[in-house]
């Protein structure tokens, strides 16, 4: 599992350790209750018990009393059977008379109907007439006004061509002169470094030469030497073999005879094992053969019926087959015309190809007459590159086929000897691949062998004869890719004549035209799909600043060109750095792909907040995203986020890398920084504290200062001492010494801080006189040497050796450093190669108690163990934790996290195991880590499961207890690698560690994973009992498998062999399940004698298994409820073996089946009759199936509490709990008048008050908004239980209120404090809570804010601080808040500015709708709200309104814009806007997406909105139906109950046209109005046709 899973699965932990803490709690509170509740049910069971003989005393003269009564009745029933007849003789004669009656009243009212529809039809047709004629006048008109508007747009157009064609003239001959003089430019500056590069390198030749000459003679020397030890070692391991093959000799010839007698044993105890219960089988065989000779003659008359069912079946498949053919000719026509449509379709697409290839070489002649040669150059080009690739193709599928043909022939082969050794092909252990997607891939020449012939090759592959001869290029042709790439090549050869040829003019003309940008915009789509994630190359090997330099040299014009080009060139280079390569492999195997930036960085700075470190997988995946450049997608860092990782390039944060490594980081930052920003002094402040603190030279610092004096200014004695640090801290004196000079020229003083680079400079070049020289310069400057000098003097002394002085110096000055000086000491011990104990000691004993007196390891100590894990120093690590003093933990803290990173990175450092257990334990005996080493085995679990058992026994052997799911993971990845022999061994080793398997365990890890096992239920119950699984333990789910399998016969042998007592409780649905099976089979016996065997091995005897089987097959099987005969069949077999129910059962099986007939209810009444026993009562689980058992508060409904609390208090019982938990849930939904009355209660009854009543009060006082109260609350519950965390939607919802009061300040206090303290989850958990708080910022900034309208954003500062401290992210809603700000203070203006910007930073466009509606009302001259934005006119509006219908078309298409924009008009716009925009048929939407909207405000009530974009829409079916909204606005009354709105509804449809009202609606309306029991109107009636 991934470090975030671990994190979220601690949390799941936490929950649940706090929710059984809160349980443990209520549960010791009740105790009293339900010892109580126990005395008085004890009395009651006893009075039930008296009572219950005395009613079956009164039953049975109540039964006799009733056989007399019965019969009178039955006397009466025939008199009363005969007077019905003859009155049903009479009612019908008069039904006879209504009925002809009310035919006769319909005739004259259907002939009224017809005469009123044909009037109706007249007058539709006159209207159509009028409307057509005034259609033709309309028309007449606009075709005149059309070609007047034609005629002067033409005369314009031309105008404005000739205008600018001068003007295009002009530019182009400006333009040509201005990039000849840069190219000439550029060219010189390339000689100049081509000629210093040269000289650089004959110097590091001959450096490098005398280096591995040196190297060659040493190696030389180390080959002669280890061949005698290569000699020795040989000579040693051949006396060993010797040694080692004579003991497996001897081992060999004893083992044999051994094995022979275990074997012979083994029989012999089995043989007497089982004697004893093979003749008992015997006999039970003799009687149950006699029972299944007679089910065979009955299976004989069942086979019978089926032979007749299947006669049926062949008639029935025979007329199929005759129809078939029929079948197959329609679809034959079917797909031949579309195939005919489809080669038309393909013969148009080629013309018009032919037609655009011919349009771009006239174009390509008409703008660059020269380019015509080249471009038939580079076709020619791509003409032998299609050849070549269409020859490749050829060779690639002859190889394909080769390997398939292989492929199938070792199937056969493997097939024929599975089947020559009697082994069927089902056990071959995984599936053959047969199929192929296409047809086959090889054609099999003489003897089968695979030919080579092209003419079978692609008749195989392909049927069109142009496909086999060119399949590379009519790919190309028809999907103008040809063309693309093509003038790709041709971009690729202009950059090349750009840069070294004279002839630029061309180049950069046809850079200018429309065609090359189309080409170059084609060429980046496509690279992006293919998702091309290769970062710009950077120049390895010089400084940082030289890249920035150089970056700057290309032409703007070319610049995104040359990008492209650098881009695609870099495919083929790759990374010198191996280890950095390895790193990045381990990056992208670790994180997964991640396509949001902001969950990247989120992740990123989560860890940094925990650890105080940077991992380099999070750093380089998101500078991976970042170079990437994903199509669509705005992937950027902002400056800011680009200076923390610059800054994070140090040894604390990175520790895992080198100093190489990190400088390499650092250059692919600042390139991307380059691209976002010019970077300023603190960026290149952060550059010179990146080389100090990596111990880096600065090669030429001269050049440093000239790129800064360029773009910041001259150089301030603050750089000069920034720069002198490098300087010194790389050991580079000869720069400081040019430093000094140039600061002496330039009159910068020396402060301390020079001398102390100085002396730092001196001890790293070795020379320890000049540091003595350093400090008489400092006294003679004035300058006393601190504890900071003295630090680096004992830096000085431990680099060069001088340890001795070292000691001294320590000594003189203990008590006198600080925790920063001390770090810096003891990382200066930890990295020479022999490391001082002693002085180790030394310094960690002398480091402030407040610094190392914390939870966990400090963060600076933390980053120096992980360097030394990963340069495989671990006991170093060991050492220098072992140090550290133990913590001090409260009843709140984690106890197990200490160091607990650390043990992470024993892993990611592969760490040998034995050092890892040294930790663990050491952690452990000092109390630093009490729970060290299950945290050790808990990450070996997830992380190394090879060495977990290892863990888990160092666990034991240090006397901690063992869980059975400890081996939950080594059962899973043992069954992945060696199947189920490895679950059985790792069942052998907790048995061997004494660790029982518990029944989770078995039931979820074990047996699913014993299947082959377990198709032989006694071999596997044999072998589970050599590992320690006991039967009576894995009985049950042998059972339960057997039952799901169908497997009668084989459960019934196995309860006979082992007479073991089991719970049955679990086996009740398997044997329902297998009810299913039975009454469809007819195998009641069978089935009832299973139950008895069950019976009988019961632990619970007075439980009822009998009729909680009975109600488990009845509840969840309502076919079995619907057929009384087979339930009754069930009974009669169980019945006949004497099986027994209880009464509750017996009364609710008879109830279940009251739909019956009498016979079958008589005599189901009767057998359950004769199985009652009083004796036997249902389990618990089984009563609250059938509701005979009381609930636990905690598991009722808010209503079941208040009738609970009823009753306790009637009862005068203690109502304290169920108090506490209705004033939670009352809070919880929303009853607050009834909380308020719940806490009057509660103080006055003096209930003891728990953190979650507490907390429960607090939200009350919120939600009432009443500040002083829930701040007494909150006071109360942090003092009362100061461990207690409270939700973080509670204190969001309290910072929302102090925002209300105007306490901004104080509610980020309080969000900083619960960040700080513990970690925040946010989320989608509390975004209403935080959408409040910002609303209520908004509100309170645009009261404050109103005098000075131009102010920042408090609202925005507000959501990124929540952001930052992980309370929220990036979402639509959560922006609405801050561009609703700019709203409330009437500022328009400032709130397009901020959709513009928020659609351009984060991809999202809150208040969506809110902004169209509301400027669509602006733009119509809307005086309201022209009165709320003063600065705001109708044209302005307008201005407005086309900004952020194109801002919503970028970020979400324009379909979705005019989806959006049509709601906006249906709300605010007119009619004729409405109806102008829908008519236009131009306007595309997103029609799921406008339904989904409609739906949104159908249920948000909008019927305003929606009847006008219903009467908007009426007549045009591209868009909407209109009866679909009247639906969804009905369908939103119906959900609120509201009939009055649904008349209302009807009404306006009415009035407006009756014609398009449904019939499906009057129906709904109808349910409505009856639901409601309200009279429904005589028109709504007539229509749905009531009487």
């Amino acid at each position: 599992m991934t470090r975030d899973q671990l994190e979220a699965f601690s949390l799941r932990l936490k929950a649940e350790m706090d929710r059984e803490r809160e349980e443990r709690n209520y549960f010791q509170l009740e105790r009293d209750k339900i010892r109580t509740f126990w005395e008085i049910t004890r009395q009651q069971l006893e009075e039930a018990k008296f009572e219950l003989q005395q009613k079956d005393k009164e039953i049975e003269a109540t039964q006799d009393l009733a056989d007399i009564d019965t019969k009178h009745i039955m006397q009466q029933m025939k008199h009363l059977q005969f007077e019905n007849h003859s009155k049903l003789g009479e009612v019908r004669a008069e039904a006879m008379t209504q009925l002809k009656v009310a035919q006769e009243h319909h005739l004259l009212q259907e002939l009224e109907l017809q005469t009123d529809k044909r009037q109706l039809r007249r007058i539709v047709r006159e209207r159509i007439e009028m409307s057509d004629m005034q259609h033709r006048q309309l028309e007449a008109h606009f075709n005149q006004q059309l070609l007047e508007q034609r005629l002067l747009f033409e005369s314009e157009r031309k105008d404005n061509d000739r205008l600018h064609d001068e003007k295009m003239k002009e530019q182009r001959s400006k333009l040509e002169l201005f990039f000849n003089s840069q190219m000439f430019e550029v060219e010189e500056r390339k000689n100049q470094q081509i000629k210093d590069l040269q000289d650089h390198h004959d110097l590091a030749f001959n450096d490098m030469k005398n280096y591995y000459n040196d190297i060659t003679l040493n190696n030389l020397a180390l080959i002669g030497s280890m061949k005698e030890q290569i000699e020795q070692l040989r000579r040693q391991a051949d006396r060993s073999d010797r040694i080692a093959a004579e003991a497996t000799t001897e081992t060999r010839r004893l083992k044999e005879p051994l094995e022979h007698a275990k074997t012979h044993l083994k029989e012999l105890q089995r043989k007497l094992e089982f004697y004893d219960r093979d003749k008992l089988q015997l006999s039970r065989l003799k009687k149950s053969n006699t029972i299944l000779e007679k089910k065979v003659k009955s299976l004989m008359w069942e086979s019978e019926t089926l032979l007749l069912r299947n006669d049926a079946l062949v008639g029935e498949r025979a007329n199929l087959k005759a129809r078939f053919n029929e079948v197959i000719v329609e679809l034959q026509q079917k797909t031949g015309l579309k195939n005919v449509l489809l080669e038309r379709k393909i013969a148009a697409l080629m013309r018009e190809d032919e037609k655009r290839s011919i349009i771009l070489r006239k174009t390509m002649a008409t703008c660059a007459p020269e380019f015509a040669e080249k471009l038939e150059n580079v076709e020619k080009t791509v003409s032998d590159v299609v050849d070549t690739k269409n020859q490749t193709i050829i060779d690639l599928r002859y190889e394909l086929a080769k390997a398939w043909k292989a492929h199938d022939d070792l199937l056969e082969t493997y097939e024929c000897k599975l089947k020559q050794y009697g082994i069927p092909t089902d056990e071959l252990g995984f599936e053959p691949i047969r199929e192929r997607t296409n047809q086959q891939l090889y054609i099999c020449g003489p003897a089968g062998i695979v030919t080579e012939n092209n003419t079978h090759h692609f008749t195989v592959l392909g049927s069109a004869s142009f496909q086999q001869q060119q399949p590379y290029r009519r790919y190309c042709s028809n999907n103008s890719v040809f063309y693309r790439r093509a003038c790709f090549l041709v971009l690729r050869v202009f950059v090349f004549v750009e840069r070294f040829c004279d002839s630029s003019a061309l180049a950069i003309a046809m850079l200018r035209t429309h065609l090359f940008q189309n080409v170059r915009l084609h060429f980046r789509l496509q690279r992006a799909t293919a998702g091309a994630a290769i970062s710009a190359p950077t120049a390895r090997g010089c400084p940082h600043y030289a890249i920035l330099m150089s970056s700057r040299t290309i032409i703007p014009a070319l610049q995104p060109l040359a990008n492209n080009y650098t881009t695609v060139a870099s495919n083929s280079v790759a990374r010198p750095a191996a280890t950095h390569k390895k790193r990045i492999g381990k990056a992208n195997e670790r994180i997964p792909t991640i396509a949001s930036l902001d969950d990247l960085w989120t992740q990123l700075e989560q860890h940094y907040q925990q650890h105080s470190v940077l991992r380099y997988e999070h750093c380089e995946h998101v500078l991976a995203l970042v170079e990437s450049k994903p199509s669509g997608v705005q992937q950027k860092l902002s400056a800011e986020q680009l200076h923390f990782l610059l800054g994070g390039c140090v040894p604390e944060l990175l520790p895992v890398l080198s100093s190489r490594e990190r400088l390499e980081l650092f250059r692919r930052l600042w390139a991307q920084l380059l691209k976002v920003e010019q970077p300023s002094m603190s960026h290149y402040y952060t550059q010179l504290q990146m080389l100090h603190q990596n111990q880096l030279p600065l090669a030429d610092h001269r050049a440093l200062l000239a790129e800064i004096a360029t773009y910041n200014g001259a150089a301030d004695v603050t750089l000069y001492s920034a720069l002198l640090d490098v300087a010194g801290a790389s050991g580079n004196m000869r720069q400081a010494t040019e430093l000094l000079s140039e600061m002496r020229e330039r009159n910068f003083p020396l402060s301390e801080r020079n001398f102390h680079a100085l002396l730092l400079g001196h001890a790293r070049s070795g020379d320890l006189a000049g540091v003595e020289t350093v400090l008489s310069s400092m006294r003679a400057a004035g300058i006393t040497p601190n504890a900071s000098t003295q630090s680096l003097c004992f830096v000085a002394y431990v680099e060069n050796g001088e340890l001795t002085k070292a000691r001294d110096l320590l000594k003189r000055h203990t008590g006198s450093f600080n925790a920063p000086q001390l770090i810096q000491m003891l990382r200066t011990v930890l990295n020479e190669k022999q490391v001082d104990v002693q002085l180790l000691q030394q310094l960690v004993a002398q480091l402030p108690v407040e610094y190392v007196d914390d939870i966990d390891v400090p963060p600076a100590l933390n980053s120096l163990c992980i360097q030394l894990l990963h340069r495989d120093q671990a006991g170093l690590m060991i050492q220098l934790v072992g140090l550290l003093p133990a913590p001090k933990f409260n009843e709140n803290q984690n106890i197990d996290g200490y160091a607990a990173y650390l043990l992470q990175e024993l892993f990611r450092a592969r760490t040998p195991l034995d050092q890892m257990l040294q930790f663990a334990t050491q952690l452990r005996q000092r109390g630093q880590n009490t729970r060290a080493l299950e945290v050790l085995a808990e990450l070996a679990l997830r992380r190394q499961p090879a060495i977990a058992l290892s863990c888990i026994e160092a666990l034991n052997a240090a006397g901690e207890p063992l869980r059975p799911h400890y081996f939950w993971p080594l059962l899973l990845q043992q069954h992945k690698r060696e199947g189920e022999s490895g679950v059985l061994r790792v069942l052998g080793d907790m048995h061997r560690l004494h660790v029982e398997c518990d029944e989770q365990t078995l039931r979820q890890y074990v047996l699913v994973n014993l299947w082959q096992t377990l198709q032989q239920p006694l071999q596997a119950l044999q072998q589970l009992d050599a590992v320690g699984v006991r039967a009576s333990q894995a009985l049950v789910h042998v059972l339960s498998q057997l039952l799901q399998q169908q497997e009668l016969k084989a459960a019934l042998d196995l309860l006979q062999r082992y007479p073991t007592r089991f719970q049955l409780s679990t086996l009740l649905q398997p044997m329902a399940s297998l009810a299913v099976h039975v009454r469809a089979t007819k195998r009641f016996e069978q089935f009832a004698q299973l139950t008895q065997a069950l019976q009988q091995r019961s632990l619970q005897r007075k439980d009822d298994f009998i009729g909680a089987l009975m109600l488990q097959m009845c509840g969840a099987q309502t076919r079995l409820r619907q057929d009384p005969a087979s339930l009754l069949r069930f009974l009669h077999e169980m019945q006949r073996l004497q099986l027994q129910l209880s009464p509750a059962a017996a009364e609710s099986l008879l109830n279940l089946v009251s739909n019956a007939d009498t016979d079958t209810r008589q005599s189901l009444g009767k057998t359950l009759q004769k199985m009652r026993n009083v004796e036997l009562t249902l389990p618990a689980d089984t009563l609250v199936a059938v509701g005979g058992f009381i609930k636990h508060p905690r598991d009722m409904s808010l209503d079941e509490l208040e009738c609970h609390l009823i009753e306790l208090e009637t009862k005068q019982l203690n109502t304290r709990g169920v108090l506490r938990r209705l004033l939670q849930m009352s809070v919880r939904d929303g009853r607050l008048e009834r909380a308020l009355e719940l806490q009057s209660k509660c103080d006055a009854l003096h209930v003891q008050t728990s953190p979650g009543m507490l907390a429960a009060i607090f939200d009350l006082h919120i939600k009432l908004k009443n500040l002083p109260r829930a701040q007494q609350s909150l006071q109360r519950l942090q003092s009362t239980y100061p461990g207690f965390l409270l939700d973080e939607h509670k204190l969001i919802d309290y910072a929302a209120l102090l925002v209300e009061e105007g306490q901004l300040d104080a509610a980020k206090e309080l969000l900083q404090r619960r960040a700080e303290q513990h970690k925040i989850n946010g989320g989608n958990y509390v975004m209403k809570n935080v959408w409040q708080l910002l609303t209520n910022v908004a509100k309170m900034a645009a009261k404050q804010t109103a005098s000075t309208p131009n102010s920042a954003s408090p609202t925005l500062e507000t959501f990124q601080f929540l952001r930052k401290l992980g309370y929220c992210q990036t979402h639509n809603t959560l922006l609405g808040p801050v561009l609703r700000e700019w709203l409330y203070r009437g500022d328009m203006d400032g709130a397009v500015a901020e959709f513009q910007r928020m659609a351009t930073r984060h991809n999202h466009t809150p208040l969506q709708f809110e902004m169209l509606s509301l400027l669509v009302k602006l733009s119509n001259g809307d005086e309201t709200e022209l009165a709320r934005f003063p600065g705001t006119t109708k044209e302005s509006a307008q201005q407005h309104l086309v900004t952020v219908t194109s801002t919503v078309s970028r970020v979400h298409g324009a379909a979705n814009m005019n989806s959006a924009l049509l709601l906006a008009l249906a709300e605010s716009g007119t009619e004729t806007q409405l109806r102008r925009l829908i008519i236009n048929p131009e306007f595309r939407l997103n029609h799921d997406l406008l339904l989904k909207n409609c739906e949104h405000l159908g249920q948000e009530g909008a019927v305003r909105t929606l009847l006008r974009l219903a009467r908007g829409v009426r007549g045009l079916q591209r868009t909407i139906d209109e009866q679909r909204i009247y639906d969804m606005l009905l369908s939103h009354f119906t959900k609120n109950n509201n009939y009055e709105g649904a008349i209302d509804l009807y009404e306006r449809l009415q009035e407006d046209d009756e014609l398009k009202v449904s019939q499906e609606f009057i129906r709904n309306l109808v349910k409505l109005l009856q639901l409601n029991n309200i009279e429904i109107p005589s028109s709504i009636a007539m229509r749905a046709q009531i009487r």
